[in-house]
């Protein structure tokens, strides 16, 4: 059986994202950490599935589905029920109602969501986060959130607009116009894009140029070298033999170089 929350780390393990744990690669370990009562209880929280404990029995419910179903000692139908098809279409409601909202699912006791911008419990519906996401504190959170993953920044002499590092152009200093460039400009998002998938598992890091006003320059963690955060130095960096030994071109590798001296 395959698990969307097991990551291959290596030919001998693999991790679970739910419980942060690295497990040895071998079937019957996985089986007997999915099956697991602290491996359960997460798989429940993430999936809005609640035990009512009652004297005679125990009562399972998924709040986020509104069905009853079998008891507490039966793991099997806990799983089941995460695998059908209507109860993926409503975690995939969730999913893409949290997506981009710094909000957190719960994963051990509580039954609420956690926006992590406003520090504060959301009830753990597709109602209730649609409510907070679209009110007032938090679009104001989040607009001062999102500004330092893309590169937008006060400017020193006026305080009625912002400047876009990335795009080069100045936004209205206003939580909608915030909002606006980030989410809905095809040119700043074409750009991010661009950046972000091109130093993806290159050990590239682009945070500081996009959270500091001052800094220009992406660092290399592979080489220890900071290079001119813009698709054309980059792409020399990266093609380069100093940073990829396996290429060949030596002279593409001699034009990273001075290009990197240059800003």
């Amino acid at each position: 059986m395959e698990y969307n929350f097991l990551v291959k780390h290596s030919e001998s393990q693999v991790k679970c994202t739910l419980c942060q744990v690295f497990i040895p690669n071998h079937e019957r370990v996985i089986e007997n950490h999915v099956d697991g009562g602290p491996h359960l209880k997460r798989l429940q929280a993430q999936n809005n599935i609640v035990v009512n404990e009652y004297e005679d029995c125990d009562q399972v419910v998924c709040v986020i589905c509104d069905q009853y179903f079998s008891n507490s000692n039966d793991i099997s139908s806990v799983q089941q029920h995460i695998a059908t098809d209507q109860h993926k279409r409503s975690m995939e409601e969730v999913q893409d109602a949290i997506e981009g909202h710094f909000m957190d699912l719960p994963v051990d006791g509580s039954r609420q969501v956690h926006c992590t911008i406003c520090k504060c419990k959301v009830g753990f519906t597709l109602s209730c986060i649609e409510e907070h996401t679209d009110g007032g504190r938090h679009r104001k959170a989040l607009a001062v959130a999102v500004q330092k993953y893309n590169g937008i920044f006060e400017y020193e002499i006026t305080d009625e607009e912002l400047w876009c590092k990335i795009c080069d152009i100045s936004i209205d200093n206003d939580v909608d116009s915030i909002l606006d460039h980030v989410d809905n400009d095809a040119d700043h998002i074409a750009k991010c894009e661009e950046l972000e998938n091109l130093v993806e598992d290159e050990e590239i890091s682009i945070e500081k140029y996009l959270s500091d006003v001052g800094t220009h320059s992406a660092h290399c963690k592979r080489c220890d070298v900071d290079v001119p955060c813009n698709v054309y130095n980059l792409k020399q960096h990266i093609e380069g033999t100093r940073h990829d030994p396996d290429s060949s071109d030596s002279e593409e590798s001699e034009s990273e170089s001075d290009s990197e001296e240059e800003y």
